[in-house]
């Protein structure tokens, strides 16, 4: 489902960069069992460049 979603929206005229994780659901959520530190701490980094870079902090 992810990946046809990635094409349909790389299909068009967007600029669009999809990270895809291989971990489990809700996996950067500390209290769950199935946390996934590394995971976690990468999908956060992008998450922070993305938005300083919207709005244009630092």
């Amino acid at each position: 489902m992810v990946d046809d979603f990635g094409k349909k929206v790389q299909g068009g005229n967007h600029k669009f960069e999809l990270h895809v994780f291989d971990a489990d659901h809700a996996f950067a959520n500390p209290s769950n069992s199935k946390y996934d530190v590394s995971a976690a701490t990468q999908a956060e980094t992008f998450a922070l460049k993305f938005l300083k870079n919207k709005l244009e902090l630092e």
